[in-house]
């Protein structure tokens, strides 16, 4: 027989604790969880609080970090060219366009008459000019500007290669000329075209004096040899 005996008091409080926890249990079954709240005797677990999550501000679902925008980001007021810049740099993209087909032309012709030095040296010319005009054209996209290709002189006549080098001297100053004002204009306008523009410019006076030195060495011929003439191009070009 064992010997474990409970006092008086001890089975009265087993008896109370019973009858808590049937009372509690009907509770549960009439009214839920709830109905226990605060029922002497029985402790309810503390009900866990939710971490604190960033609001999905991103469409990358709970948890992804929040991304604020700039109050002036967007499309509508990303940096542009004003219409001052467009309308300098469209001048001179057709200048440059001007230029390629000019010296296109002029390889041809040589090609025809067989100044075969000539003919590399002018097939560059018109390279380098499609070079200056596609540099417009990725400055003016890069600020969000798509550029209008202006029609320009595709067709142009030769009667020699000394006609050429003259007109080619007048098209390169009057392009380093065009610059030089384009450039005076955007100087308090637009200071970062102004500054885009002076590779331009550079370009220009080195090509005004390298025809400068071809036009005096023409000067050491004569212009109405074609042996001469030929002589020149051999040397020169």
């Amino acid at each position: 027989m064992s010997n474990f005996k409970f006092k008086k008091s001890e089975f009265m409080e087993l008896n109370l604790n019973k009858k808590s926890i049937n009372e509690a249990i009907e509770d549960i079954n009439n009214n839920g969880p709830e109905g226990i709240e605060g029922e002497a005797g029985i402790e309810t677990p503390a009900e866990e609080t939710p971490m604190d999550m960033p609001a999905d501000q991103t469409g990358g679902g709970a948890g992804m970090p929040t991304i604020e925008m700039e109050p002036n980001m967007g499309g509508s007021n990303l940096k542009k060219l004003d219409p001052l810049t467009i309308g300098e740099l469209t001048a001179r993209l057709k200048d440059e366009y001007t230029a390629h087909y000019f010296y296109t032309n002029a390889a041809n012709w040589c090609r025809d008459a067989n100044y075969k030095k000539a003919t590399a040296f002018f097939e560059a010319e018109a390279l380098s000019e499609l070079g200056h005009a596609k540099g417009l054209m990725d400055y003016m996209t890069d600020f969000n500007i798509i550029p209008t290709i202006p029609v320009a002189d595709t067709n142009q006549r030769f009667t020699g290669l000394v006609e050429i080098i003259e007109k080619a001297y007048g098209i390169e100053l009057d392009l380093m000329n065009k610059y030089n004002e384009s450039s005076a204009k955007l100087f308090v306008a637009d200071l970062t075209t102004f500054d885009f523009l002076q590779g331009y410019r550079e370009i220009q006076k080195e090509s005004v004096v390298e025809y400068n030195d071809l036009l005096n060495a023409l000067e050491l011929v004569d212009k109405n040899d074609k042996f001469q003439v030929l002589y020149f191009e051999q040397t020169y070009l």
